[in-house]
């Protein structure tokens, strides 16, 4: 895909084509396996917390990871949000990895205490949960998220369905997704 040359409208109906993509491909999911806007009941944060939710993409073309954080207080503001990419490779359990040690490393930068990250991959949050020895090969990254989960006063990972984590994440991973398109722009 050539990338050079394109201006903002056409970046912006690539987007819109990301957005569609999306949509046909929820449409296609049985309803049992939908998460209505309407089935989620919205749980209140004590006052202090921070949800932190996370995901990770991958991009095959340019052979790279993006990372996408967004931090919400208990009134549901955003208070911050990050995005990152990382070239190379191509793994999704690696790219939610960086994405979850991207989210931490933003509450330790902002001193933020009491927080909720949300992730949704299982496996990923199973690991920064357990204390068992991690042999695998995002060894190392779960180990430096667990480290940096005790940094903070009190943080927990908490698995969300995609669809809940695509909620807080959708309009973050469009950005990813122009972000992404634009950078190449720029590296090309």
């Amino acid at each position: 895909m050539e990338n050079k040359g394109q201006s903002a409208e056409e970046v912006v109906a690539l987007a819109d084509c990301f957005l569609n993509e999306f949509v046909e491909i929820r449409a296609c999911l049985a309803p049992s396996q939908r998460v209505q806007r309407e089935d989620i009941i919205c749980q209140s944060l004590a006052q202090g917390i921070v949800k932190i939710n996370f995901d990770g993409a991958v991009f095959v073309s340019c052979a790279s990871l993006g990372v996408g954080v967004i931090a919400r207080n208990h009134e549901g503001s955003c208070m911050a949000w990050q995005l990152r990419r990382f070239d190379h490779s191509v793994e999704p359990t690696l790219a939610e990895c960086l994405a979850a040690r991207e989210a931490i490393s933003l509450a330790i930068q902002e001193y933020w205490q009491e927080d909720i990250l949300e992730g949704d991959c299982r496996i990923v949050i199973n690991r920064f949960n357990s204390c068992a020895e991690d042999n695998s090969y995002i060894c190392a990254i779960v180990e430096d998220v667990r480290c940096l989960m005790r940094v903070v006063h009190n943080c927990k990972a908490e698995f969300v369905p995609w669809e809940l984590n695509l909620m807080h994440i959708n309009s973050l991973g469009m950005l990813t997704k122009i972000w992404m398109t634009v950078n190449s722009y720029l590296i090309s």
